[in-house]
């Protein structure tokens, strides 16, 4: 049992590892993202046509919303995973110490 939980723990630390990395990868995505826009913009200040410029940008922010809405997604399922396997971790440990006691009764 104390093996299991030392699995669970180090699922949980591996758990953690994952999410920093996507938030890390969120991070440098938001980043290249960022200097896209950068170039949308200077794009349209290059464009004659106003019209067609704003509709570049509008899809450029749209793709930029939905890539940031799909990161953050995503982190929030490994915060509810990474919160089960606590729940997980906290059951065993709890069975762990009941099954201690109960040998120590029988000793």
């Amino acid at each position: 049992d104390l093996q299991k939980e030392k699995v669970n723990n180090e699922k949980l630390k591996n758990q953690l590892i994952e999410f920093k990395h996507t938030n890390s990868l969120a991070k440098m995505e938001t980043d290249i993202l960022g200097g896209r826009l950068n170039i949308v913009t200077n794009s349209i200040k290059s464009l004659g046509d106003a019209k067609e410029a704003e509709e570049k940008y509008l899809i450029k922010m749209n793709q930029f919303r939905e890539e940031i809405a799909e990161h953050i997604a995503d982190r929030n399922r490994l915060e509810v995973k990474i919160a089960d396997l606590m729940k997980d971790r906290d059951v065993l440990q709890t069975q762990l110490k009941e099954m201690n006691a109960a040998r120590l009764k029988a000793n």
